[in-house]
């Protein structure tokens, strides 16, 4: 591999990473002058030749570094798809936490927030009350969710 070479598979690699698929055109702005190819047309043949080498893979323009033989960009379309389900479903479904007494705040974590979704995520959601009223807050928002069905929906308050 040429140095050309390295430099845009290592940048796609980074992206990849972070779980952020990249253009060509990205690329291309992102690589610095002194280690950009002499022109675009040369990193299409460069994507084009870790494409066909299987380093990296292409849908819809962009570009993501290949693990071992999947696509990881369909899968991170269907995360994305699964995670903006369930947090609608959250979002739409908040009523409860209206309705409790000396509750301050609610903070949802888990998987679900750092993008870690699969089929059976859950949300952790952390609630904040007045002091000494922890199990009045817990109770009625057991009580709550039980009534609305939200067991079924995977939420667990700590």
């Amino acid at each position: 591999m040429t140095s050309e070479n390295d430099k845009v598979l290592e940048l796609v690699r980074f992206f990849s990473v972070i779980k952020h698929p990249i253009s060509a055109k990205k690329i291309w702005e992102t690589l610095s002058p002194s280690e950009r190819p002499a022109s675009f047309v040369s990193l299409l043949e460069i994507l084009f030749g870790l494409e066909t080498k299987q380093k990296i893979t292409h849908f819809n323009n962009f570009y993501l570094a290949l693990p071992a033989g999947d696509n990881p960009l369909e899968n991170y379309h269907q995360k994305e798809f699964l995670l903006e389900s369930k947090w609608h479903k959250l979002v739409k479904k908040n009523a409860p936490f209206d309705f409790v007494p000396f509750l301050d705040f609610a903070v949802v974590g888990g998987s679900m927030v750092m993008e870690n979704v699969h089929e059976n995520s859950d949300f952790d959601v952390t609630v904040g009350c007045r002091g000494g009223r922890i199990f009045t807050v817990r109770a009625f928002l057991s009580i709550f969710f039980f009534i609305f069905t939200f067991t079924s929906f995977g939420i667990f308050f700590n």
